[in-house]
């Protein structure tokens, strides 16, 4: 019995361990990875729905993330998610983020492109990435990313209305509405745009408070945790 459980946890390491590692594109010979990233922390039930056969799956600490995983989020749940590149993103309770694309070769040859499709995200880039490179969306948004730390959040409440939210806390963002208007963020800048059911676009940019700003940083944070969200509308 013991040789028979130690077969199956070898089994399954040994899987892990290569939806992570690395192979080389035969048409190109750039290095390519089948796991574009890892859970790094976990907090109650996450799930996972494969795009390929829209099973889903709960996942652990560690579990390899798959490029067009969805992610979604229990009540109290969340989870923080390190990709190959050291980006970091982390998704808030009743959420589903969608890795639609991420394609990583080296640090200077990426290009990304990600949906938080309902709740909160949060989303650090440690190394700059180029120009058109990396993108993140909500419904009526569009997100062009470098190197920066930002929070998302996405909600349609009982009405139909949808309500987005991106706030900056480190470097820049420039961002686009459904109606081609172009938004640059500067730290501190506290995007907001409400639309209802095939209704006009609303949006503004505010400042954070001081008091806000400092809570959102969260400095004091350890890493073994996540960092707050923005809240509701």
């Amino acid at each position: 019995m013991n040789h028979i459980l130690l077969s199956a946890l070898l089994l399954f390491s040994n899987i892990t361990f290569a939806q992570q590692e690395m192979r080389v594109d035969q048409k190109t010979g750039k290095i390519m990875y089948d796991g574009i990233g890892k859970v790094t922390f976990i907090k109650g039930k996450v799930y996972r729905t494969k795009f390929s056969d829209k099973k889903s799956e709960e996942i652990g600490l560690n579990f390899p993330i798959i490029k067009s995983d969805i992610i979604q989020t229990e009540s109290k749940s969340a989870v923080k998610i390190t990709l190959n590149d050291s980006t970091i993103i982390s998704i808030g309770p009743d959420s589903h983020f969608n890795f639609k694309n991420f394609d990583y070769s080296n640090k200077s040859e990426r290009n990304a492109d990600m949906e938080l499709k309902m709740g909160k995200a949060r989303v650090e880039v440690p190394i700059k990435v180029a120009k058109g490179k990396m993108k993140f969306n909500t419904r009526n948004v569009s997100l062009g990313v470098r190197g920066t730390e930002f929070l998302m959040s996405q909600e349609i409440d009982k009405n139909g209305i949808s309500k987005e939210q991106i706030a900056l806390l480190k470097g820049a963002v420039s961002l686009k509405d459904e109606t081609g208007k172009n938004v640059d963020l500067t730290p501190k800048d506290h995007f907001l745009l409400k639309r209802s059911q095939n209704g006009p676009i609303e949006s503004k940019v505010i400042q954070l408070t001081p008091k806000m700003y400092e809570l959102l940083k969260a400095d004091n944070v350890s890493k073994n945790t996540v960092k707050p969200f923005l809240t509701n509308l």
